[in-house]
């Protein structure tokens, strides 16, 4: 029985750490924060040979966010970011950072699978 697999890759202009966590045993990974170099992000999951099931982000800034669309795109994987940066994503929509050929963010998130999340109502919840 292996341990998990942790890869971190600097992305980007600001070489922001974009982390693929996977569990090879069951062929699913998580990428934390895939803030740009979107191909390069996909070429790093395809070589764990696992599934990427989610997208997770820190935060909503643009180095944090901007390879989102196209690793979503090519994966499929489930976006994850806090309830809090929900203007900023939003914004992204627009931009085209979380991009659909859509022109309405509330739809376009939808269509995205991105779930806004309170982190701490739901660790205060399962205390």
């Amino acid at each position: 029985m292996s341990g998990p697999l942790l890869s971190t890759i600097p992305v980007g202009p600001l070489q922001c750490n974009c982390t693929i966590l996977a569990d090879v045993e069951a062929a699913e990974a998580v990428v934390i924060d895939p803030g740009d170099e979107p191909e390069r992000i996909v070429r790093a999951i395809e070589a764990t040979k696992c599934r990427a099931l989610a997208l997770l982000h820190t935060h909503g800034h643009f180095d944090h966010i901007g390879g989102t669309a196209a690793v979503r795109r090519a994966t499929g994987a489930a976006i994850r970011i806090h309830a809090a940066d929900r203007p900023l994503a939003d914004e992204h929509v627009l931009l085209g950072m979380l991009s659909v050929p859509d022109s309405v963010a509330a739809r376009a998130l939808a269509e995205l699978d991105v779930t806004f999340e309170d982190a701490h109502a739901r660790v205060d919840a399962e205390s």
